[in-house]
């Protein structure tokens, strides 16, 4: 009867399963082979120990998996967050450079300055901050070091090879007689 209605339910009545119930008694077994007894009678005491004792190692296991896997998680989520934002603030600077400033171009170095000012490392935060300086002072300042440093470090963080330091900008002028 209780096998016909074991096989009628979806789940079955929990019984030990048999992977838990071989580490129980490799546990024991492996107390045993240290204490250098051949057999042992096992008495409630003892099977209570080695069970409770089995316990707070998965307990503790499950804990620290759970603990390193979330700090592995959140590393991960904030160096993609950063190279997303260095890439975005790269392709912003190297789209307003060496272009007459209108507003967009205007808008498009402040976003960029910001970005890297937040997620920047503290070399690319001083280029940043040395270009506003310039820029603000003179109305125009070089992006070569700031595009270099952040060009090269996005490459390191994704894997890919070095390249050489200077940067080429391709500028298309149109003329109201020829199209391009």
């Amino acid at each position: 009867r209780w096998r016909r209605n074991c096989r009628r339910r979806r789940n079955p009545p929990l019984l030990i399963s048999s992977h838990r119930l071989s580490l129980f008694y490799v546990v024991i077994f492996s107390i045993q082979f240290k204490l250098g007894i051949k057999k042992m009678p096992l008495s409630l005491p003892d099977v209570i120990t080695a069970a409770v004792i089995t316990a707070a190692v998965v307990i503790v296991g499950w804990y620290v998996a759970h603990y390193l896997t979330a700090k592995r998680d959140q590393t991960n989520k904030r160096r993609d967050l950063r190279v997303e934002y260095l890439i975005e603030a790269y392709r912003r600077l190297e789209f307003a450079g060496n272009r007459p400033l209108t507003n967009d171009v205007a808008t498009e170095f402040e976003k960029a300055v910001a970005d890297i000012q937040l997620f920047g490392t503290p070399r690319q935060v001083e280029l940043a901050q040395a270009f506003a300086l310039g820029f603000a002072e003179k109305g125009t300042h070089s992006l070569d070091p700031l595009l270099n440093e952040l060009r090269q470090e996005l490459r390191k963080e994704l894997n890919l090879e070095s390249v050489e330091p200077s940067i080429k900008y391709l500028r298309i002028t149109y003329d109201k007689k020829r199209k391009a």
